[in-house]
Formats: C-alpha cells, sequence, structure tokens
C-alpha cells in the first residue's frame, strides 16, 4: 500500500467533517506503508526519574494566554523543518532542535547543531534504527553538542570512532561546542504550556497514524479510517492556539523536511488524545556560549583581574616611596 494513495486523499478532502486536508510531498514519494513503519523507533525517555522543570512552581493563580507562537516572540531563531531521510532518527533532530532554540532565546545567536554526530557516535542509540531523547540529552551533558557545520547531516548512520572522532573533529579539538546543564519533565497540557512561556520550546512523543503522513494543512487529527504504527514520533511543540470555536491545536515542528504540512509544522486539535503529544514534554537548561568562548572570556577576566593586581601594587609601592613632608 503507498503512503501517497491520491484517491484516498481525494476521499478525505471532499469531507466537510474533515478538519484538515491531505496532500502529497517529497518526503514520501514512493514509499510504501511498509517502509514508513521503520521511521517509529523513537521514545522520550528510557526512565522514569526526571525531575520536573521548574516552570511547574508559577503561581496557580498566574493565567495562561489563549494563544502563544514561540515563533513570533523569537522569528530570528526560526529554523526551516529538517529532512529527517530514511531514517529513525527523530529522537534526535527534534532533540537538537529543541537546544538550539533554548540557545537562540538566551543569546539571540542562531546556531544549529549536529543530530548527525549523535547518529554516528553515540553508542548509547541505535543509529538510524531509532533510539531515546533522554540519551541524547546525556550526550549534550557529558560531551556538549557541536554545530551542523562541523558535522554535517546526511540521514544515514555512518562509521564513527568516537575516540579518533575527538582528537580530529575541527570543533571538538577547539572546544566549539555547547554543554547541557540538565533537563526537565513537563507534565500535561499546563506543565507543557508553562515550560514553552517561560523557557522556550519543548519536545514530545507522538503516536503516528497513516493519515498524518499525508498532512497538508489545518488542524490534524486522527481520521476513524487511519490505523497506528508501532513506535513514536518525537517532535518540538513550539506553541498552542485556541480557535473561536473553543477548539485548541498544538503548534508542532515535525522533521518530514519543508515540503511536507504547513511548511514542515503541523496544527494538532489537543483534545485528540489518540496521539498522546501532550501527555508530557521534555524541556533542558543548556550554557548558550560554547565551551571555547567560556575559556576565553575566564582568560580575559584573569588578564583583567591580575592588570588590577598590578595597578594597585604599583600604586602602593609609589606610596611608599613618596618622602614625608613637614
Amino acid at each position: 500500500m503507498p503512503v501517497i494513495d491520491d484517491t484516498a486523499i481525494l476521499v478525505h478532502n471532499g469531507m466537510q467533517s474533515s478538519a484538515f486536508q491531505r496532500g502529497d510531498n517529497q518526503f514520501f514519494q514512493n514509499w510504501s506503508m511498509a517502509q514508513a513503519k521503520t521511521l517509529f523507533g523513537n521514545s522520550l525517555s528510557d526512565t522514569p526519574n526526571i525531575s520536573p522543570c521548574k516552570s511547574k512552581d508559577a503561581s496557580p493563580d498566574e493565567l495562561l494566554p489563549e494563544q502563544y507562537d514561540w515563533r513570533q516572540q523569537f522569528p530570528h531563531c526560526v529554523q526551516p523543518a529538517v529532512s529527517q531521510g530514511n531514517c529513525s532518527s527523530s529522537y534526535a533532530v527534534a532533540t537538537l532542535s529543541m537546544v538550539s532554540d533554548r540557545i537562540c532565546t538566551q543569546s539571540n545567536r542562531t546556531v544549529q547543531l549536529a543530530a548527525q554526530e549523535i547518529l554516528d557516535c553515540d553508542r548509547n542509540n541505535y543509529g538510524c534504527e531509532g533510539g531515546y531523547a533522554t540519551r541524547a540529552l546525556n550526550w549534550g551533558k557529558r560531551k556538549g553538542f557541536i554545530p551542523e557545520a562541523c558535522y554535517p547531516f546526511n540521514g544515514t548512520k555512518q562509521e564513527c570512532d568516537p575516540e579518533e572522532h575527538f582528537d580530529t573533529n575541527e570543533c571538538r579539538v577547539n572546544n566549539y561546542f555547547y554543554k547541557v546543564i540538565d533537563y526537565c519533565l513537563a507534565q500535561d497540557d499546563t506543565g507543557i504550556k508553562r515550560e514553552i512561556l517561560r523557557n522556550g520550546p519543548v519536545i514530545a512523543q507522538m503516536v503516528v497514524y497513516t493519515d498524518f503522513l499525508t498532512y497538508k494543512e489545518g488542524v490534524y487529527h486522527r481520521t476513524d479510517d487511519s490505523f497506528k504504527f508501532n513506535g513514536q514520533q518525537i517532535v518540538k511543540i513550539v506553541g498552542w492556539e485556541r480557535q473561536g470555536d473553543g477548539q485548541e491545536f498544538w503548534i508542532v515542528q515535525n522533521s518530514f523536511g519543508a515540503d511536507w504540512g504547513e511548511n514542515g509544522f503541523v496544527r494538532v486539535l489537543a483534545s485528540d488524545k489518540s496521539t498522546g503529544l501532550d501527555f508530557y514534554g521534555l524541556g533542558v537548561a543548556v550554557y548558550p556560549y560554547t565551551v571555547a568562548e567560556y575559556y576565553a572570556s575566564q582568560e580575559e577576566y584573569q588578564k583583567k583581574a591580575n592588570a588590577a593586581a598590578t595597578q594597585e601594587t604599583d600604586a602602593e609601592i609609589d606610596l611608599d616611596a613618596t618622602p614625608a613632608t613637614a
């Protein structure tokens, strides 16, 4: 069965009851459903022991806005959707996209981090066979994330000897990487909203149905004739909106490329709990500068401290040398 079935798309788009339209896209051209099912070997976490996000401690009287779109608040930070290719890599792609957004939110610096390094070199995950977002974040805590310019994305699993890679990669040799401080759990829709509002986009896991693959525009909800794939897709939530009819949707960036959906984004009906999208999400705290920049700032600080100490010593010597007056 092909993913892009023109007849099924035509029938769906003719239904007045549907809030979204389906259409073809470059990502799934010539794919079968059997091929597509290999994309979703992803999970948010392999451990239940994740600290809750501090944003949950907001006052219960704090009102959340009916709509919020991080892209409008930080337009210079928005980056195009990645095409993950024939590779179950959303656990890495979405995770590093979130970290990139958090860096930009804090520093106004646009940076795209290298998901390909995780696919190739992180032996705690499974390359293009899938993996866990928390394990990718643990790599960021231990080793940091380098910019994509130093390790371009190609969506296939390549050979990587971590020791050799760290000795030869330009960004690794020059300490040009960003360290993750920690990550946290945002629970339920209210917790997710508070975390996005306070700190930036979060990642979540989404159960995928066949009709999702050809989503084109509108507010997505599972249709009755679709069936579920095993596993999940890791996606990035950047906001939400409540419509005039009271229905609410999440604004989500996927990794099927910019040709899919609404320029790589999808609006997902919040009341459709079959996707599991807003059960919980992950936020992250990250240093908004590279380790190399931190070392340079410390060196500059030490130089200034030394210069100030030298001036103070010289002033004391001059004071001692001043002759006493009668």
